[in-house]
């Protein structure tokens, strides 16, 4: 099924702390030395903010970009946008923030490639944003967790719902070197028009599964399952058949799971699609290189 088959209509959910995260980002970004982009690696394309992008460019701020939960996409596809990505100039590191062993030191040590700090007693800032549900939460914490001298055990909260982070804050993520961070929240354009775009970050969770539609999301994903990825949700599943269509997808969901109504049987694909239970997808169309 082609995207343009699927009804799809603009998208304009950019809630008022969305908008105040805006401006916070301008107001403080003069005062910030590296911005670090999280992006989610099976939308490297679609996780891409303009609006925030033009802001760092505006200020004339150097960037680092993170592309996280790398372990649940097609490896592949990626890593044809981060080789553009780095044609283009752009420092970009494939992480998984929620697999053991990364190293998150290379973070700090990234930023210092493209930035160093002025001086050693004040240090190197840096503000990290994204989209929402791209992983922002888990880098923070795991940073705060490597900087062993870092006395504060306040951690940010984390959660797979969008809109969680709702204020800007600066706070030390290093003693040696000395550098601090300075938190957003997830940010989306305040309108998106593209059908691929906007399924993409339905699926991934950046958009609120009601805003896009969860049945619109279930029959997106079915048609970028395809038959290899029908046939893992058949065996992971344990169905007595194989699904054909999209509603026989969620008939067999229904009764596989004893679900009380098809909202449910539509919670429980979207959340194992989301864990990688199906396989590892990149949604992007990886021709369509970033400006």
């Amino acid at each position: 099924m082609a995207i343009n088959a699927i009804n799809f209509s603009k998208i304009s959910w950019f809630p008022g702390h969305m908008y105040r995260g805006m401006k916070l980002v301008e107001e403080k970004i003069s005062a910030i030395d590296v911005f670090v982009e999280v992006r989610d690696s099976r939308v490297p394309i679609s996780s891409f903010n303009k609006n925030i992008d033009d802001i760092i460019k505006t200020h004339q701020k150097e960037k680092i970009i993170l592309l996280n939960k790398y372990d649940l996409c097609n490896k592949e596809k990626t890593n044809k946008v981060i080789q553009e990505l780095k044609s283009l100039g752009y420092v970009a590191l494939p992480i998984s923030s929620k697999t053991r062993g990364f190293d998150f030191t290379s973070i700090l040590k990234m930023s210092r490639t493209v930035k160093a700090e002025k001086y050693g007693s004040v240090g190197l800032w840096m503000m990290i944003g994204g989209m929402p549900n791209v992983g922002k939460s888990n880098i923070i914490n795991n940073l705060r967790v490597v900087s062993k001298s870092f006395k504060n055990n306040e951690v940010t909260r984390t959660t797979n719902k969008p809109c969680q982070t709702t204020y800007v804050n600066g706070f030390k993520i290093c003693s040696n070197p000395l550098a601090y961070l300075v938190d957003s929240p997830g940010i989306l354009l305040p309108n998106i028009t593209s059908a691929e775009m906007g399924l993409n970050l339905g699926l991934i969770g950046s958009i609120k599964d009601s805003i896009v539609g969860k049945n619109a999301l279930v029959e997106y994903l079915f048609d970028i399952l395809g038959p290899q990825g029908v046939d893992v949700m058949f065996k992971k599943y344990n169905l007595t058949v194989r699904p054909k269509t999209v509603d026989d997808m969620i008939d067999r969901v229904i009764e596989a799971f004893k679900c009380e109504s098809e909202d449910i049987a539509c919670d429980r694909i979207l959340k194992d699609f989301r864990a990688g239970e199906f396989g590892k997808f990149t949604l992007d169309t990886v021709h369509k290189l970033i400006d």
